[in-house]
C-alpha cells in the first residue's frame, strides 16, 4: 500500500516548467574588454594659424632653390575665355609671382611659354610666344636666368628653323613638348627629329606625356 501512494503521490504532483532565465556567465575577457571605456588617443600640440605656423622655407635652411618649372604667357583664349590682357596686367603678375617665390623660397627659376596658346597664324604666333619669354627672362634676369622655347610638331619641317632662331638669336636652352596640348606622341617622328636638331645647339629637352 506505501508503494502505491507514493507512486500516485508522484503522478499529482505538477511538473516543473523549465526557468525563462538564462544561467549566469562569468564575463569572458573579450566582454570585458568591450566594457571599458574606448582609449582615446593623445592629441598632439596645435598648430596656430600664421607665420608661425608655416614651414621653414629651404633657403632658411641654407639651400638655394631653382625651380626647373615656371610657366609663362596667355592660355585665357585656349581655355574659353577673351584672349589679350591689359599691359599693366603683365607687371602685376611679374610682381606676383616674384612675392610666390620669396614666400616659397625659391630664388631663381626657369620660365617657358605655356603650350595653350592661341595659334590661328601658325609659326608666327610661335615666333611671338619665343618672343615674349625671352623678354620676360630679360626683364629679371637675376632671378629668372635661363628660358625654355617652345616648336609645334605640327608644323613639322617649318619648325626647324625656329629651332636654330631659339638657340642663336633669343639665346633660349632647349625646347619643351607637351603631347596633349600639340596633338602629337612624344614618339613621334618629328619629335625625334627635331631633339635630333637640338643636339647641335643644345642639351635642353623637356617632354611632359600627359
Amino acid at each position: 500500500m506505501r508503494r502505491s501512494s507514493s507512486r500516485a503521490a508522484r503522478r499529482a504532483a505538477p511538473a516543473r516548467r523549465p526557468s525563462s532565465r538564462r544561467p549566469s556567465r562569468k564575463p569572458c575577457a573579450s566582454s570585458a574588454i568591450s566594457k571599458r571605456s574606448p582609449r582615446r588617443r593623445p592629441r598632439g600640440p596645435r598648430h596656430e594659424a600664421g607665420p608661425a605656423a608655416r614651414p621653414m622655407s629651404a633657403v632658411s635652411q641654407g639651400f638655394d632653390v631653382f625651380d626647373c618649372h615656371h610657366h609663362v604667357g596667355e592660355a585665357s583664349g585656349f581655355m574659353g575665355g577673351l584672349a589679350g590682357r591689359a599691359p599693366e596686367a603683365a607687371e602685376t603678375e611679374l610682381e606676383a609671382r616674384l612675392a610666390i617665390m620669396d614666400r616659397g623660397g625659391v630664388r631663381q627659376a626657369a620660365v617657358l611659354p605655356g603650350h595653350g596658346y592661341e595659334r590661328p597664324q601658325g609659326v608666327a604666333d610661335t615666333q611671338r610666344a619665343n618672343d615674349r619669354i625671352a623678354e620676360y627672362r630679360d626683364r629679371r634676369p637675376d632671378r629668372f636666368p635661363v628660358a625654355i622655347g617652345i616648336v609645334e610638331p605640327l608644323h613639322s619641317s617649318h619648325s626647324l628653323a625656329e629651332i636654330e632662331r631659339c638657340a642663336r638669336e633669343l639665346s633660349l636652352v632647349g625646347l619643351s613638348f607637351h603631347a596633349r596640348f600639340q596633338g602629337v606622341s612624344m614618339d613621334d617622328a618629328r619629335i625625334r627629329h627635331y631633339v635630333e636638331r637640338m643636339g647641335e645647339s643644345w642639351t635642353s629637352c623637356r617632354c611632359s606625356t600627359r
